[in-house]
């Protein structure tokens, strides 16, 4: 047989002729159908992103319906606010809604000196109706200071009667007066309440006069007014401001 009745007839080809046009058409064929395969994954490929493209754009509306209300309300003022941090140590100590703050001490000496200081500026004419409006204190001076020696204390003016029912008792300033012939006059000014049943600081309020007790030399009590006691301190010969009656 010949080489040439294998390929075309009337057309005489050579066996090896023959070879080389067949793997010519074998790997044109090949490069169409890798042309043909890149073509359709091209294609796929961009009828994918389109397809994922169009269903992101279809389902991106719906989303705001489904925020909070306090997301979109968050959209309406972008702007930040700026919350001041707190300090290390309070940050670090335990939260409890059951802590009690701890008052701080009460420095007794610092409050009977503030005690003492409103009642000796308390005016007169709020303690005693009908007389000067001159500082409790400065009248002290004015009419005791050259007859007799003045101290003062800080007490519950003798109203705690140690039952521990009370809820409260005044605070008083007492001026003591006492007189070379033994003699002595207290006068007893409230400027505050003390609660009994807490460790909180007094409660201060307007000055009055709470109690006014004359001792004569004998060691009888009576109760004389301001007026009474100022007049008796110019001549303490005379009769005593009040008459002693215990």
């Amino acid at each position: 047989m010949r080489d040439c009745d294998l390929c075309h007839p009337g057309t005489l080809i050579s066996h090896g002729e023959f070879h080389w046009i067949a793997a010519t058409l074998i790997r044109n064929c090949m490069n169409w159908v890798t042309r043909i395969t890149l073509t359709i994954v091209l294609l796929s490929g961009a009828a994918y992103l389109a397809y994922v493209k169009t269903r992101s754009t279809a389902v991106t509306p719906a989303v705001p319906s489904q925020q909070p209300q306090s997301q979109q309300q968050q959209k309406v003022s972008p702007t930040p606010v700026a919350v001041p941090a707190k300090p290390l140590v309070e940050a670090l100590a335990p939260a409890s809604a059951n802590t009690v703050a701890t008052p701080e001490p009460i420095d007794r000496e610092k409050l009977d000196q503030e005690i003492i200081a409103r009642a000796k500026a308390a005016k007169l004419s709020d303690l005693n109706k009908g007389m000067s409006e001159q500082p409790f204190g400065d009248w002290l001076q004015e009419n005791f200071s050259t007859k007799a020696k003045i101290s003062w204390e800080v007490n519950d003016c003798g109203e705690n009667d140690g039952s521990g029912h009370q809820d409260a008792v005044p605070v008083c300033a007492e001026a003591d007066i006492s007189f070379p012939a033994s003699e002595q006059i207290g006068i007893q000014v409230a400027v505050a309440s003390q609660t009994l049943k807490t460790e909180a600081p007094p409660s201060f309020g307007p000055p009055g006069l709470f109690y006014i007790y004359f001792v004569d030399n004998n060691k009888k009590v009576c109760s004389p007014s301001l007026d009474g006691i100022a007049k008796w301190a110019k001549d303490t010969s005379q009769e005593p401001p009040c008459k002693p009656e215990r």
